[in-house]
């Protein structure tokens, strides 16, 4: 399959290094606007081009939509009439109207969309839902996330042109998860935390969701000092603990109906699950300081998965995981945690 790439920034690489870890992918060329990442591009040995018809003119047909949101519309519609197949950085659109416009166009077009909703591929959480579906926790009831990073944006980033951005930025990760496993979200309640000021308001949040099958709850910060990203899956006879930055899973359930060897059990069971975390952190602190660790780790992993999925759904005609429903149910969520935040805060 022949691929190409619109949009060079920094999720770009990412992209490039997973696809380049493919077999039976030609990269046939990428697109931007700025001379500086083209100029980087060709220094990678890749075909840059600055006018996108001349992409085109070398048939790709899967092209990575990189550019920031506010531009998926236009960009994917483009490549799908000119027959590409899309696969979307998150979110597809910033808006349903959008999410509907890609819909029409991927049908008339006759091309799919997949939307790299790639959490949903970390190991640590492929591990929970197949406890889920092994029935180890019982039936859901709630699930929280936790997404706290640090990160730094330039003055020109997306995220920092209005306060919405920040939750088109990072929210899609928790919802997507969410609604993977508890459906749709039916209503929001959220409460900004970070400073008033119009550019860092929306840093730090909180929200409670009621969902199709359960209720959910998420904190999420892009300010934080630390890197801290896990989630709690609850169920009626048991809990599962999901690192997402290290990809790792824990059940904790019931195993006896003696209370107290039950807990004794427990306690001993947890404790060695801890100090197994414990090492395989360490383990990957190490290898990120002495080892080519980009392909490696939970979150380059899973990107790597979410592209392989969308590609093998085009070879064997089945749907991808992160299909335009998907997106849809994500944008939807985003779009009414968006309203939620700006009710508290008039509220305030």
């Amino acid at each position: 399959m022949k691929v190409g790439f619109i949009g060079l920034g920094n999720v770009f690489p990412l992209h490039l290094n997973a696809v380049r870890s493919l077999t039976e992918v030609d990269i046939v060329g990428c697109h931007d606007t700025e001379s500086r990442r083209l100029i980087a591009a060709q220094e990678l040995g890749l075909p840059a081009y600055r006018e996108l018809p001349k992409l085109f003119a070398n048939k790709p047909d899967i092209i990575h939509v990189l550019v920031p949101p506010q531009h998926h519309v236009r960009v994917a519609t483009f490549a799908l009439e000119q027959g590409a197949n899309c696969f979307l950085e998150k979110p597809a659109a910033l808006s349903l109207q959008g999410v509907e416009e890609l819909i029409s166009a991927s049908s008339l077009a006759g091309k799919k969309i997949a939307v790299n909703h790639n959490q949903l591929f970390n190991p640590g959480f492929l591990r929970a839902v197949k406890m889920i579906r092994d029935r180890r926790i019982g039936g859901l009831e709630h699930v929280h996330v936790h997404y706290e990073l640090s990160l730094s944006f330039g003055a020109d980033h997306f995220a920092l042109k209005d306060p919405a951005n920040m939750i088109w930025e990072l929210a899609p990760h928790p919802l997507s998860l969410i609604y993977d496993l508890l459906g749709s979200v039916q209503s929001v309640r959220a409460q900004p935390l970070g400073a008033k000021d119009s550019q860092t308001s929306w840093r730090r949040w909180q929200a409670t969701l009621a969902c199709d099958r359960g209720s959910a709850s998420c904190y999420v910060s892009s300010s934080a000092s630390h890197e801290d990203l896990h989630m709690t899956i609850s169920g009626e006879d048991g809990s599962i603990y999901v690192d997402l930055l290290r990809g790792t899973a824990c059940a904790l359930t019931k195993h006896f109906e003696m209370p107290l060897a039950d807990a004794l059990y427990t306690s001993v069971r947890h404790s060695m699950s801890l100090l197994c975390q414990s090492v395989g952190s360490a383990c990957f602190a190490m290898s990120r300081l002495f080892t080519d660790h980009q392909l490696k780790d939970p979150y380059n992993r899973s990107l790597s998965t979410s592209i392989c999925n969308f590609y093998a759904s085009l070879r064997n005609g089945g749907n991808p995981l992160c299909d335009m429903k998907h997106a849809e149910a994500i944008v939807q969520a985003c779009e009414m945690t968006v309203q939620a935040l700006k009710k508290s805060g008039n509220s305030a």
